[in-house]
């Protein structure tokens, strides 16, 4: 990736950061959760990862208002009391599980933990932004996680990946394949890669909805700051960023019945991802090396992946 190349990618980023803080300070009407909030049928069981997080709890207690048994993931097993108990009803209502995502065997136990449920909805919301395995976390462990749960899903469920307008920074696939150190680098190409696995399960027929809910002011995104500019977003935050209700609200609306045209979400509408997300070249290496990992025997999920020179490779996701 050329300097330039380079410089555009950061342009576009900043372009459209600029416009979502733009947005929030003299912006019209954007989605509010209790415009949104209808009562599904049945208690379907909703699978929210990383559900203890300042998005997630929010996300959990929407869709529980909305009559979802709602299984939470967390990495801290004693922040689970104090996530259901937000969420109200009893132990056969939600459940909550500790998943580390950095662990193989920590994901297939979660695996044949969820055999007993058919799920309805998964909302692929774990992230994480400092190193080490942003990648592994963010992209390759929830390829295995959502690949190992789609006999449940099955085509009748949907399946919603929490993205981010970073992706629009891994404008090039050299950021997709290969070690990448720099975090926020690190970050960018992992949602980048997400969005690319959202559109491979399209077209083998999944309902798959990507998201990208706002700035959130959250531990995720303060803790890549460098701490003079974190402590100057922290004055002005409630008003270039959007509330974990609002943001939890895009997320609900990918959950509607009714999706608005189009599958990339933002609190105020459709929005366009960047021409990297829809260019299958960096996917196919992607989706090798992902395999690959899947037919290693290792205890961890390695963030590593290997550059992989092929031209066309068919992509099996079912």
């Amino acid at each position: 990736m050329s300097f330039l190349d380079r410089l555009w990618a950061y342009g576009q980023w900043a372009r459209h950061v600029g416009g979502e803080v733009l947005s929030n300070l003299f912006g019209g009407s954007r989605v509010s959760s209790s415009a949104i909030l209808r009562q599904v049928e049945g208690r379907p069981v909703a699978i929210v990862t990383g559900g203890t997080g300042t998005l997630g709890e929010a996300v959990c207690r929407q869709l529980a208002a909305k009559g979802y048994r709602v299984v939470l993931t967390t990495t801290k097993l004693e922040r689970c009391s104090r996530a259901l108990k937000k969420l109200g009803g009893t132990s056969v209502d939600h459940q909550c599980y500790e998943l580390e995502l950095r662990s193989r065997d920590c994901i297939e136990s979660f695996l044949r933990s969820m055999k007993k449920f058919e799920i309805k909805l998964l909302v692929n919301n774990a992230a994480s932004a400092s190193p080490p395995g942003i990648f592994g976390i963010n992209f390759s462990s929830t390829v295995v996680l959502t690949r190992g749960l789609l006999p449940s899903l099955g085509r009748r469920g949907r399946i919603v990946n929490v993205s981010s307008s970073s992706h629009l920074r891994a404008l090039s696939g050299d950021m997709l394949v290969g070690d990448n150190q720099n975090s926020s680098r690190s970050y960018a190409a992992s949602k980048l890669a997400l969005l690319h696995f959202s559109r491979a399960l399209r077209e083998n027929g999944y309902d798959v909805v990507d998201v990208h809910p706002g700035l959130i002011w959250s531990p995720l995104m303060s803790n890549t700051l460098p701490k003079p500019l974190r402590d100057a977003v922290e004055l002005v935050k409630d008003l270039i960023c959007v509330t974990p209700q609002n943001a939890a609200a895009v997320v609900d609306l990918a959950t509607s019945a009714v999706v608005p045209e189009g599958h990339y979400l933002t609190h105020r509408g459709n929005t366009r991802v960047s021409k990297a997300a829809t260019d299958p070249s960096p996917w196919n290496a992607l989706e090798l090396s992902v395999r690959e990992m899947n037919n290693k025997p290792a205890k961890t999920v390695t963030p590593r992946l290997i550059t992989l020179k092929v031209a066309s490779v068919s992509v099996d996701l079912s």
